[in-house]
């Protein structure tokens, strides 16, 4: 007996993301062919040119910038509107301009949201930190420095220096003696 794979495991699947936006196109593409020719939403059109620029990288998302006002061209002609040959295909070279343009800024803003993730390292919740030495816990339960630990989660990197109330604290008597600076 075959062990049945839950169905929001497939919706999981990244590697079908393409077949469901098919899917998703096609759906579409047949709600606009019943709609008829004076009901339009090309507005949807966008959703799957928008997936699969974000998802799949923006060829996909030019390709079908292209395809779906080339084939709502053929549903237009089949429908036999008034409209001449001429103002049905400039209508659709609009469709693909700003379809294409479309894709193109979906794509720029998926490609700066990924750059963003991968450079940003974030971290979150508890620190369990020693309030005398400030060493953290770690997950093997071992006491590593503060400076050690957020080098090792993230990519912050440190410098020291000392800030004016530690320096007038441990280095009072030598900050005084300096040439130069007023006593009062």
């Amino acid at each position: 007996m075959k062990k049945r794979i839950p169905l929001i495991t497939w919706l999981k699947n990244k590697k079908l993301y393409p077949l469901y936006l098919v899917l998703l196109t096609l759906c579409i593409l047949g709600g606009d062919h019943a709609a008829g020719p004076y009901i339009e939403f090309p507005i949807l059109l966008l959703l799957p040119v928008s997936l699969l620029s974000w998802y799949n990288k923006f060829g996909w998302g030019l390709f079908l910038s292209i395809s779906l006002p080339i084939v709502h061209f053929f549903f237009e002609l089949r429908w036999n509107l008034p409209w001449t040959i001429l103002e049905m295909c400039i209508n659709t070279a609009v469709y693909m301009i700003v379809f294409s343009v479309f894709a193109y800024l979906i794509n720029r803003v998926a490609a700066q949201t990924q750059e963003l993730t991968q450079e940003v390292r974030i971290l979150r919740g508890i620190l369990p930190i020693c309030c005398f030495c400030k060493r953290i816990r770690t997950k093997d339960n071992s006491w590593v420095k503060l400076e050690q630990y957020i080098s090792e989660h993230s990519e912050a990197q440190f410098s020291h220096g000392v800030c004016p109330e530690c320096g007038e604290k441990y280095y009072g008597e030598y900050l005084s003696d300096q040439p130069g600076k007023n006593e009062s």
